[in-house]
């Protein structure tokens, strides 16, 4: 640039604007539970920026992909603020407000983190034979052993309805005992049974004998 005497040059310059750009990173604070899980994914968060903590000036929005980042914004060196609009499938909503500064050409990055949801499971045990396990509770029956009380019970009902499909005279039996003449009545004797004397492969039925 040349200047003369007596003579006014004008020199104009112009600044060229150096653009800054904010982006973000979210992360799942579980990775072990939402780590290749359909029922979780990263992609679909939004997030808003601002250029005020009060997050009352909005600037553009954030949204992650798959694998937790997102677009980018183009904006003036500062700070800026972000805060999530949307969270992404099977994650709870993060409250946080997120900061970061940017400097001239510089880019900066939120880094989010949020919560995998996660429910609880509850499983009910019901009795295949209420009629057994519904007796023991009515009857106040507690312990370790009671589930193979009812069992025991369980069996035996079983096994008395099977005997009573090929013999009609199993009512015959109750209240009767056989026992072996060569030991005797077992003691102590209970005083609603009757005993009776049973010999091996007798002819008569007990509740025939005398």
């Amino acid at each position: 640039m040349t200047v003369k005497a007596n003579e006014t040059t004008v020199l104009t310059v112009e600044d060229q604007h150096i653009p800054s750009y904010v982006t973000l990173k979210k992360t799942s604070t579980n990775t072990e539970l939402s780590s290749g899980n359909s029922n979780y994914t990263l992609a679909g968060a939004v997030y808003g920026v601002y250029s005020d903590s009060k997050c009352s000036n909005k600037v553009g929005e954030l949204t992650t992909k798959a694998d937790g980042t997102s677009n980018t914004l183009t904006v003036p060196a500062g700070t800026y603020y972000a805060k999530e609009l949307t969270a992404p499938k099977g994650f709870s909503l993060n409250s946080d407000v997120l900061s970061v500064t940017v400097a001239v050409g510089k880019t900066g990055t939120f880094n989010a983190k949020d919560d995998p949801q996660s429910g609880s499971l509850k499983l009910t045990k019901s009795s295949s034979n209420s009629a057994v396990t519904n007796d023991i509770k009515a009857y106040a029956l507690s312990g370790g052993n009671m589930h193979r009380a009812a069992d025991d019970a369980a069996a035996t009902l079983e096994l008395l309805c099977r005997m009573g499909e090929e013999l009609d005279d199993l009512e015959r039996y109750v209240n009767l005992f056989g026992y072996n003449p060569k030991y005797g009545v077992p003691r102590p004797r209970i005083a609603s049974v009757t005993y009776r004397p049973q010999y091996y492969n007798a002819p008569q039925k007990l509740y025939e004998t005398e």
